[in-house]
C-alpha cells in the first residue's frame, strides 16, 4: 500500500475524509473513484469509515469510526445535542483524529461529497499550503444567525481546508477544536456545526497568519468553492438535492 503522507514539494501531506454505507452509495463511491482518477498516483486518501467495508486499494488507508475517541459515542447520544449538531460532529471527531494521530506536516479535508473533475496539478497544493500558514480555507463571514441576532462569525466552508501540523500554534487550535466538542461549549457560535468551530479554533490563535482562498473576494460567497483557484478541479455538492441529482448523471470523464 503507498503511503498516504506523501510529499508535496518539501512537505508531507496527508488527505482525509469520511463516510458511512449510506453516503458511500450516495455520492462518497464517486468522490473516492474521482480522486483516484484525477489526483496523482502518488497521492493517497485516508478514509474513515461508519459501519462499513471500503473496496481495497493500494492508494487508500481505511480507519474505522471505532478507533475515534470515546467521545464520539458519547457526543452522539448526548440528548442536549440535536440531529444537526450529531450528523456535523462525525466529520468533527474524524478530524480530532487526525489532528492527534496524523504525522503528516498538513491535514488536507475532503467531505465525501466533493468530486474531483479535472486532473490535479501537484504544484497547486505545493504553492497553497506554505509553511508560513496555520491553515488553508474558505472564509465565510455572517453578520447575524438564523435568530437575526447581530453578530460577527467566521464560519469558513470546509468542504476542502487544511491544517499545518508543524506550525507553532497548532496545538493551540486543535486543544481549542477539540475542547468545543469534548465540553460541548457554544459559547461565541453561530451554530454548534464543524465549520462555525473551525472558525473559533482560528480566531483563537490571532497571531497565526492563514490562508483564506476567498482573500480579496469583492461578493461575499455562501459557497466559494467554484470561484477559488480549486474550483477548476473539485465541485461540492452540498445540498441533498444536488448529491441526488449528482448520482443521477454519468461519471465524470478524464480531463
Amino acid at each position: 500500500m503507498l503511503g498516504t503522507h506523501e510529499k508535496m514539494g518539501s512537505q508531507m501531506i496527508e488527505i482525509i475524509t469520511s463516510m458511512d454505507q449510506r453516503y458511500y452509495d450516495l455520492i462518497g463511491k464517486d468522490c473516492v473513484d474521482s480522486f483516484l482518477r484525477h489526483w496523482p498516483s502518488s497521492r493517497g486518501l485516508t478514509v474513515y469509515v461508519e459501519h462499513m467495508v471500503l473496496p481495497v486499494d493500494d492508494r487508500i488507508k481505511i480507519i474505522d469510526f471505532d478507533d475515534l475517541e470515546p467521545d464520539y459515542t458519547v457526543f452522539q447520544a448526548d440528548p442536549d445535542c440535536n440531529q444537526s449538531e450529531k450528523k456535523f460532529a462525525k466529520k468533527a471527531y474524524t478530524i480530532m483524529h487526525a489532528m492527534h494521530h496524523s504525522k503528516a506536516d498538513w491535514i488536507v479535508w475532503l467531505d465525501a461529497d466533493v468530486i474531483s473533475v479535472a486532473n490535479m496539478p501537484e504544484e497547486l497544493w505545493t504553492a497553497l499550503l506554505d509553511t508560513q500558514h496555520l491553515s488553508l480555507y474558505m472564509g465565510v463571514n455572517y453578520t447575524s444567525d438564523k435568530s437575526g441576532n447581530k453578530g460577527a462569525w467566521l464560519v469558513p466552508e470546509t468542504g476542502v481546508f487544511a491544517v499545518n501540523t508543524r506550525h507553532p500554534d497548532f496545538a493551540t487550535l486543535r486543544d481549542e477544536y477539540c475542547r468545543r466538542y469534548r465540553e460541548r461549549d457554544r459559547s461565541g457560535l453561530r451554530r454548534f456545526y464543524d465549520n462555525d468551530v473551525l472558525g473559533v479554533a482560528i480566531r483563537a490563535v490571532p497571531n497565526a497568519t492563514h490562508r483564506d482562498l476567498c482573500e480579496g473576494f469583492l461578493k461575499p460567497y455562501k459557497t466559494p468553492l467554484p470561484h477559488t483557484v480549486l474550483g477548476k478541479y473539485l465541485i461540492h455538492f452540498k445540498a441533498k438535492h444536488s448529491k441526488a441529482e449528482y448520482g443521477q448523471e454519468p461519471t465524470d470523464e478524464d480531463q
